[in-house]
């Protein structure tokens, strides 16, 4: 097996495949690269999202429409438990998933019982490091439909992107 690093190897597809213009240009982009590149991209917005803004941040942004392939990446990476939180969690916004973020958005909307705004863009605070911390939102909001299920990804162990090197060393050789 080969020593890789994933970023390098999934750094192209970062750049080219367009997750922000819907499942459309995002699936004719994907089938320029592999599946297990395409599977570790899925990932890797996925966590950064989630470990930013929590899920409800990630269905409410455009990178969710890769949430088919990061519950396949993270079933390939060996991660059930959190394969099954993000299946869990997309459950909620109906089935089949949506994955046009504007119908996601007003699923979420349903779900959260509150409009998304501009505040889930990004977080001067990760919410991972808020939950370890035992910080409640600087809002006072109540738990919400995601939290449990957040908990799952905030738990993955930060030698996780070492299980991503080996998963992308595999397909090197």
């Amino acid at each position: 097996m080969s020593k890789a690093d994933y970023w390098d190897e999934i750094e192209e597809a970062f750049e080219k495949v367009d997750i922000y213009s819907g499942r459309e240009a995002f699936e004719r982009d994907a089938a320029n690269h592999p599946d297990w590149k395409i599977d570790l991209l899925a990932v890797h917005w996925t966590m950064s999202e989630v470990m930013n803004g929590g899920l409800e941040q990630y269905f409410a942004n455009p990178t969710a429409v890769l949430a088919p392939e990061a519950v396949l990446g993270f079933e390939r990476l060996g991660n059930q438990e959190v394969a099954d939180a993000l299946r869990s969690a997309m459950a909620k916004l109906g089935d089949p998933y949506p994955t046009d973020q504007d119908e996601r958005v007003t699923k979420l909307t349903e779900v959260t019982g509150r409009e998304p705004d501009d505040d889930l863009a990004f977080s001067l605070a990760p919410k991972a490091v808020m939950s370890e911390l035992n910080i409640e939102g600087s809002d006072g909001e109540e738990e919400g439909p995601f939290d449990e299920l957040e908990e799952i990804f905030f738990a993955v162990p930060d030698e996780f992107e070492e299980v991503m090197d080996e998963y992308a060393g595999r397909h090197l050789g």
